[in-house]
């Protein structure tokens, strides 16, 4: 039989978006620190937590092999948020939730504007719809409540951002 010359076959890469796993805290670390002002740095063990508490909520997206994305939430009792950087939490099963904290949104500066940071929040509304949740929390920095306002986010002032800095902004949608 002969060999198909699979070498000249031109490879087409794909966006592939899944939930995180602890194994993709590496990958997240080195993301963040392309997105991200040295301040609003975070250790492996906060992301592990996080993801440990949001299986159902916390998605990568890979383009190539290469995460170019990934969106960290938990779902939570109230809405509030999450202490910048923490390492501990309380989990809140999805079925028990009231809210669900967006903790964290990044996209790689060169796949911004390219509408990935929407692929990543329909996947989290599609895990919470399954659960009757409509409700979302976060703390908006970096400049970014325009951002979040145009997806129907609004300033909450029912709660306090802690260790974000002077200019984060708690919003929620419900």
């Amino acid at each position: 039989m002969a060999q198909l010359p699979l070498s000249r076959i031109p490879r087409t890469p794909t966006l592939v978006v899944r939930p995180l796993i602890a194994d993709d805290i590496a990958h997240i670390l080195m993301l963040q620190q392309l997105v991200y002002d040295e301040t609003f740095l975070e250790s492996d063990d906060s992301f592990a937590v996080k993801i440990a508490a949001g299986p159902e909520t916390c998605f990568g997206a890979w383009f190539d092999g290469q995460l170019v994305g990934y969106l960290v939430a938990v779902p939570l009792k109230a809405h509030r948020g999450i202490d910048l950087n923490s390492t501990t939490l309380e989990s809140t099963p999805m079925a028990e939730a009231e809210v669900v904290y967006i903790h964290d949104l990044a996209v790689h500066p060169q796949r911004r504007k390219t509408g990935l940071g929407d692929v990543l929040l329909v996947h989290l509304y599609e895990s919470a719809t399954r659960y009757g949740l409509e409700a979302y929390s976060l703390v908006a920095v970096q400049n970014s409540p325009p951002y979040w306002a145009r997806r129907g986010f609004e300033p909450d002032g029912t709660w306090q951002a802690i260790g974000y800095g002077p200019d984060a902004v708690p919003m929620s949608r419900r």
